[in-house]
């Protein structure tokens, strides 16, 4: 299995994989904050998912640059 990378709201490495009961779905969850990541069909997808979520040393410039008339 790929490594998760951490947290983007809580910075926390306390992130797993999780399966959908109802629908054959898979996500990341983070185990401190429970933030999820987008449901996918498969285990590998969830994880390359969640590991190209923007990065969030951005976050702050990005949020300036929106925020600009």
């Amino acid at each position: 299995m790929n490594e998760l990378k951490k947290c983007l709201e809580c910075k926390s490495t306390k992130v797993g994989i999780a399966k959908k009961l109802k629908f054959p779905m898979w996500f990341v969850i983070c185990h401190c904050c429970e933030h999820q990541g987008m449901a996918q069909p498969s285990e590998q997808e969830a994880i390359a998912a969640w590991n190209r979520r923007a990065n969030s040393d951005l976050r702050p410039e990005v949020t300036e640059l929106g925020n600009a008339k």
